[in-house]
């Protein structure tokens, strides 16, 4: 697809970065994947998820690797200073908005003096978008979570902008189902919305792109954001 960008946001992060012994905090940090591709390059990683379950599964599939904890972004776990790099992977905007604030008062606080922080998050725009937004139309938080971005650049003290690039990313979506699942594991209230809104989903997703193989292949425009902690 035109303008697609060939890099995941991970080789983003690691072309901006050098990783190897960093003390990083994944937040938001899934299946702990991030996490654990740090880890392999180099870095000590460290993931927060925001329920024991979610901990427990990446702690089953990645070991020693990393270190999981249970906490939310704006309460963080951690003591002052404790991390060289933080990163937020398409999480800013699950955090609650009446509490972004909070959220990068903490990280701030878990940073240390010039170490830095990457935000990568998804607009509210795009087939992607359009896709999932039946089930969760997420403009508000995700235009919400790009204004708090816009004021981290401009006038927060706290943090000095090193890096912007907005670029597209594209999704592969093999079966409807497994992404479905992924959907509301990623947020359970989802699914008492699901079956008001199951056949708007098939639809979308039969009318969606495919490649070679079958697999529906959507666009996902982003932005991605370093920034040093002063």
């Amino acid at each position: 697809m035109t303008g697609v960008s060939p890099l995941s946001d991970f080789d983003r992060l690691s072309r901006l970065v050098p990783l190897s012994g960093c003390d990083v905090l994944d937040i938001g940090a899934g299946d702990g994947a991030t996490a654990a591709q740090m880890a392999d390059a180099g870095a000590r990683g460290t993931g927060l998820e925001v329920d024991a379950a979610r901990v427990a599964r990446a702690t089953a599939q990645h070991g020693s690797k990393i270190t999981m904890r249970e906490g939310r972004a704006e309460a963080l776990p951690f003591p002052d200073a404790a991390f060289d790099l933080a990163t937020l992977f398409f999480s800013l905007h699950h955090v609650p908005v009446p509490v972004l604030g909070a959220a990068l008062a903490e990280v701030a606080r878990v940073v240390r003096p010039r170490g830095q922080v990457f935000v990568v998050e998804p607009l509210p725009e795009g087939p992607m978008f359009e896709l999932v937004r039946p089930l969760d139309d997420e403009t508000v938080v995700r235009e919400a979570a790009q204004a708090r971005l816009a004021a981290m650049a401009g006038e927060d003290p706290r943090f000095a902008l090193i890096a912007r690039e907005a670029y597209t990313t594209e999704r592969r979506i093999p079966e409807l189902q497994g992404f479905i699942d992924r959907l509301v594991g990623v947020d359970p209230a989802r699914a008492a919305r699901l079956p008001a809104v199951q056949d708007a989903l098939a639809a979308r997703y039969a009318a969606a792109p495919r490649d070679a193989t079958g697999t529906a292949v959507l666009a996902q425009p982003c932005v991605a954001c370093l920034f040093g902690r002063v």
